[in-house]
């Protein structure tokens, strides 16, 4: 009989021993698992605040020698930039225009959709730039797709065309269009 019993005393020892293992793997697995629930609610929370989505960066290219130094697009929708001219004559900027729908035809001024025109400055609103110099354009309207214009609020972000219509000063006759990109964050009215 003394064998018997421990026999059984061996099975109930085994037997503990598996209910320990499989009580510290539950453990293990409940410790771990809260640990991860935790990160993934936290990471949510950080996706959702938009911390991993830093803003772009802004720029303004445009392709021939005038070169964009900085600018500044209003929660209006108004844009002011400030050039650099890299061509060889002296230039002055007789009309400009900004959307986010497409590509612009010079000879219409209009955008391929029809909606955007250039805006044509007063005379005593455009400007001329000396060659090497710089010159600032303002109150340049941006448009949206569609004709409206292009309000946001401060942050927000704008990416779409520029398009500078200049002439050189001895050449009054012979307009050309300058286009780049730009993308701005919009900014307060001050």
């Amino acid at each position: 009989m003394k064998k018997t019993s421990v026999r059984k005393s061996k099975g109930k020892s085994s037997q503990n021993v598996r209910k320990l293992r499989a009580q510290s793997a539950m453990e293990y697995l409940m410790s771990y698992g809260w640990a991860v629930l935790l990160i993934i609610v936290v990471l949510a929370g950080l996706v959702y605040m938009g911390f991993f989505n830093p803003p772009s960066p802004e720029r303004c290219n445009i392709q021939t020698g005038l070169s964009c130094l900085s600018f500044n697009l209003k929660t209006t929708g108004v844009l002011s930039a400030t050039f650099n001219n890299g061509l060889p004559k002296k230039v002055k900027v007789v009309a400009a225009g900004c959307t986010n729908s497409g590509a612009l035809n010079p000879a219409e001024e209009t955008s391929a959709g029809s909606d955007v025109k250039l805006q044509s400055f007063a005379e005593s609103e455009q400007v001329s730039i000396q060659t090497g110099r710089i010159g600032t354009v303002e109150g340049v309207n941006c448009y949206l797709a569609g004709g409206s214009k292009a309000t946001g609020t401060v942050g927000d972000h704008f990416s779409g065309f520029l398009y500078i219509k200049y002439v050189y000063i001895d050449e009054p006759e012979n307009q050309r269009v300058a286009t780049g990109e730009l993308v701005a964050n919009y900014q307060p009215i001050v």
